[in-house]
């Protein structure tokens, strides 16, 4: 079975695989980017690190 998208983001989105299992999503235009750190423990995906975020 193929995971159904949830919603839609207006604007760009970017998923790369990063080394020990985790993930870094970067959400935003090139000069606004905000990144987000995912690592995986035990079976569980946690947030390990929020890069750039505006107030």
């Amino acid at each position: 079975m193929k995971p159904e998208r949830q919603s839609e983001v207006g604007y760009p989105v970017s998923i790369q695989t990063m080394a020990g299992d985790g993930r870094s999503v970067d959400f935003g235009m090139e000069y606004e980017v905000d990144t987000y750190v995912f690592r995986r423990s035990q079976g569980c995906w946690y947030l390990a690190r929020a890069i750039n975020l505006r107030d």
